[in-house]
C-alpha cells in the first residue's frame, strides 16, 4: 500500500474519530477511509460501466474500465 495525504474538514475527521477506535465499527482512521474509498469507486466503476454500455450502443468508443481489479483486491480489506 502507499501512503497518501488528504486534507478533510474539521467535521469528517470527527465523525471518522467517533467511528474507529476501542467501540467503533473500525479499528483505525485509515481502515474506515480504504473501505469508504473502496465502496465509492466499486460504485462509480458501477457507473462508468453503465455509461460505456449506453455509449457502445450508440458507437462511440468504450471507456476502459478497471472495476475488475477492484473487485480482485477486495478480499484484502476487511470490510
Amino acid at each position: 500500500m502507499r501512503i497518501i495525504t488528504c486534507n478533510l474538514p474539521e467535521i469528517y475527521i470527527q465523525m471518522i474519530e467517533q467511528l474507529t477506535g476501542d467501540g467503533g465499527m473500525f479499528p483505525s482512521r485509515s481502515e474506515l477511509i480504504r473501505v469508504a474509498v473502496r465502496e465509492f469507486l466499486i460504485k462509480e466503476m458501477a457507473t462508468v460501466e453503465e455509461f460505456e454500455r449506453h455509449q457502445t450502443q450508440h458507437e462511440r468508443k468504450p471507456i476502459n474500465s478497471n472495476i475488475e481489479k477492484i473487485g480482485e483486491i477486495t478480499h484484502i480489506f476487511e470490510v
